[in-house]
């Protein structure tokens, strides 16, 4: 797996998805867990790297293989959801589990 997760957001949620990008990626795992064995085998110093968008398709032209592509290179899938008004809950499809890809982390909190 080329990304230790990819976070899907809403670009109304561009700042969420920036903080929590940058506090993954600055995440030092703990001493004592390094070189561990995990779902993904050793554990590594960093959650290196992450796969955000705006970060990684700045140059891209054709973004919708680009993306699933990374997604499937993906070890884990974050999705930041927050709620809509009444008015617009029809699009809350796409925070739905049947909508997630299937995967050992595919998960929705």
């Amino acid at each position: 797996m080329r990304y230790r997760a990819f976070i899907s957001y809403s670009h109304t949620d561009r700042l969420w998805a920036s903080w929590l990008h940058r506090s993954l990626e600055g995440y030092r795992v703990p001493s004592r867990l390094r070189g561990t064995r995990g779902e993904f085998g050793p554990l590594p110093d960093r959650l290196l790297p992450i796969f955000r968008d705006r970060e990684d398709l700045e140059s891209a032209g054709k973004l919708g293989p680009k993306i699933e592509a990374a997604l499937a290179d993906s070890e884990a899938l974050i999705v930041i959801c927050r709620p809509m008004p009444r008015a617009r809950r029809g699009s809350t499809r796409k925070c739905s589990p049947s909508n997630a890809p299937a995967g050992p982390t595919a998960s929705t909190a």
